[in-house]
């Protein structure tokens, strides 16, 4: 098995989970959306930690109105990210 990684739209359905994760990412952002059945034990884990380090650290906000997270980290803000050796 082989697999190509590109920055453009995946889709991928988790069986085990019931769970289809979308991605639409860019060189620096990449935008989310995870479709759960309908349950009121549905959730994600998003690591968010930064401790300042490499920069102003990391920023993340649950709307839940609107059912949306947005957030942001400094972590890689200074230049691409480095290549795989």
């Amino acid at each position: 098995m082989s697999c190509r990684f590109a920055p453009e739209p995946y889709k991928v359905y988790l069986a085990d989970s019931d769970v289809t994760t979308e991605i639409a990412p860019t060189e620096r952002a990449a935008q989310f959306r995870f479709t759960f059945p309908k349950t009121d034990q549905a959730w994600v884990v998003i690591d968010a930690y930064d401790s300042g380090k490499f920069g102003s650290g990391s920023y993340v906000k649950v709307d839940a109105a609107r059912r949306r997270v947005v957030g942001y980290s400094t972590r890689y803000a200074r230049g691409p990210l480095p290549r795989p050796r």
